[in-house]
């Protein structure tokens, strides 16, 4: 996929994408300070999950302490 974007002396631009096939979805947003972009992303894709304690490393905290 390449994007192109064209600007003409009037102040217009346009956005095309070029592709060999496959879907595409996009999420346009515009409005808003960046803070409010960011939560309007994340109702889009979801929020993290919190990973147990043991995925951190916590489990081996006893072992390596000097």
């Amino acid at each position: 996929m390449s994007p192109v974007i064209r600007y003409t002396d009037d102040g217009k631009s346009t956005f095309s994408l070029i592709t060999i096939g496959g879907q595409l979805e996009m999420y346009f947003m515009v409005k808003g300070s960046p803070k409010d972009i960011i939560k309007q992303y994340q109702r889009i894709i979801g929020f993290p999950r919190l990973v147990p304690s043991w995925a951190l490393g916590w489990h081996i905290e006893g072992k390596y302490k000097t």
